[in-house]
């Protein structure tokens, strides 16, 4: 079994979204419970971090190479990666201050996916949401921790994860954003926690965060294998995404909510970032067209 490395210790409560900015080189990445975004430069080396007044759990990239499009309790924004700051763009579920966003991602065609839940993980209180025409809308109803959404090499499935569900379900993707069922591909047995984040590799394997689970998988999604499996020393892993000059270099982040001082004390590099190099190269995430 391959080991993740340190990449920085820090004390992330629910570090989250990792995204590879090539252009700059840099890493950027969320704590979803201190409002706040990080952003690492790997030329001088040099982290940032910028603070908000509400959780900001998701981050995109656009055409402009200094902005980014991120996704925050009631809607979305334009982030500048200047000085961090916010220009609020749409509304999402403002209407329901119980709920905040969660993952998502864009779709093959820079249509913007966002996923809401429960601040207090009430089941099917969440949406999976597609931006479509100025105004979302809702593509599959009633989840409950919207989790891990990627897209197939060729862009005609989508894979999605509702943690609870402890599965992955597969989408068949039309190019207007339709999706259609197609079941469950991958299941996450209860020794590996449960599946958090998500990312895809040329190949169109799955590589998924295991929560609970001290672990990344990567996972096949047409026979339901695991193939590969990378030990953090961390037991709450939540996300990955691929980068680097080869786009072959996977950057995990974990976190240190609900763990006890005894958990943490055995544990100490729980919330900070890691990563591992990869014998294959993952798919570079596709842009936010908007506007």
């Amino acid at each position: 079994m391959n080991k993740a490395n340190v990449l920085i210790d820090g004390q992330n409560l629910l570090g989250e979204g990792p995204l590879w900015l090539e252009k700059h080189r840099q890493l950027a990445w969320v704590d979803i419970l201190k409002n706040e975004v990080f952003l690492y430069d790997f030329s001088q080396p040099k982290l940032r971090r910028f603070r908000y007044d509400k959780p900001v759990t998701l981050l995109v990239t656009t055409d402009a190479a200094d902005k980014l499009i991120v996704a925050m309790q009631g809607g979305i924004a334009e982030l500048s990666l200047h000085d961090g700051a916010l220009t609020p763009l749409l509304p999402l579920e403002s209407d329901k201050p119980n709920n905040r966003t969660n993952d998502g991602g864009c779709d093959p065609y820079g249509r913007l996916w966002v996923g809401t839940m429960d601040k207090q993980f009430k089941e099917g209180a969440g949406n999976l949401y597609m931006l479509n025409d100025g105004q979302f809308v809702s593509r599959v109803r009633k989840t409950t921790i919207a989790n891990g959404l990627v897209w197939s090499p060729d862009g005609q499935t989508m894979y999605f994860i509702d943690s609870p569900r402890k599965a992955v379900s597969a989408y068949a993707y039309a190019s207007d954003g339709g999706i259609t069922p197609l079941g469950d591909v991958v299941r996450i047995p209860e020794m590996l926690g449960g599946p958090d984040g998500m990312a895809i590799d040329e190949e169109g394997m799955l590589w998924i965060a295991h929560y609970g689970g001290y672990s990344v998988g990567r996972w096949n999604p047409h026979n339901g294998e695991l193939l590969e499996k990378i030990a953090v020393p961390a037991p709450n892993v939540t996300a990955c995404t691929f980068g680097g000059s080869e786009m072959k270099t996977l950057f995990i982040t974990t976190a240190r909510q609900e763990m006890s001082a005894d958990q943490l004390m055995e544990y100490p590099l729980s919330g900070s970032l890691f990563y591992t190099d990869t014998n294959v190269a993952g798919v570079k995430k596709s842009k936010a067209l908007i506007g």
